[in-house]
């Protein structure tokens, strides 16, 4: 059933933070000097360390335009869908659990969704360019989820995200680590 995921979301009391709404960007011209596409695809490794217990997974993010899929390479596949309104996820053959991204915030789906516009959601503090790769701490845009948080960081090299961490004071963290970025339509169906 869908709610084995919820051990990939158990954080999401700590990191609640918004889908939806618009942090300042960072820097006049952005901090994710992104050319900005209408598909993305993205290969990453998702960490969520919970206590002593650490889980890995493996997942594809495909975007195109407002809709934005995501597969976790579990047995069977983990599949989150978000059209811009609602999320469905679920296991393969087990029907989904649909949802609006604003009843169930989290930092899983916060990264996710907008791993390619962070500066939405996200303050930058203080940047480190060491070669060509920048290191910022960040917060939430939105206030109220500041207290959840004690450490969010993003590893971006040419303007692209390779890492994202996000902390809580007493739950934990999760880490994501980018493989593969592409920023050409897929050539798979949606």
């Amino acid at each position: 059933m869908a709610f084995r995921f919820f051990k990939l979301l158990a954080l999401a009391v700590v990191f609640s933070l918004p889908l939806r709404g618009e942090g300042p960007a960072a820097t006049e011209r952005g901090l994710f000097e992104l050319t900005r596409s209408p598909c993305l695809e993205v290969d990453f490794v998702q960490r969520s360390f919970f206590g002593s217990s650490v889980e890995t997974y493996e997942g594809t993010l495909i975007k195109r335009g407002n809709l934005v899929r995501v597969v976790y390479r579990t047995e069977p596949p983990f599949r989150v869908v978000y059209d811009g309104r609602t999320v469905e996820l679920g296991y393969a053959g087990e029907r989904p659990q649909r949802f609006k991204p604003e009843d169930y915030p989290n930092p899983v789906l916060t990264v996710l969704l907008n791993l390619d516009r962070l500066e939405r959601v996200f303050f930058a503090e203080g940047c480190v360019r060491e070669g060509a790769v920048l290191r910022c701490s960040l917060r939430p845009g939105d206030e109220g989820v500041e207290p959840y948080l004690k450490r969010v960081e993003v590893t971006l090299e040419r303007g692209r995200p390779l890492e994202v961490l996000a902390e809580g004071e007493e739950y934990g963290r999760v880490e994501f680590k980018v493989l593969r970025w592409n920023d050409r339509c897929p050539s798979e169906g949606f």
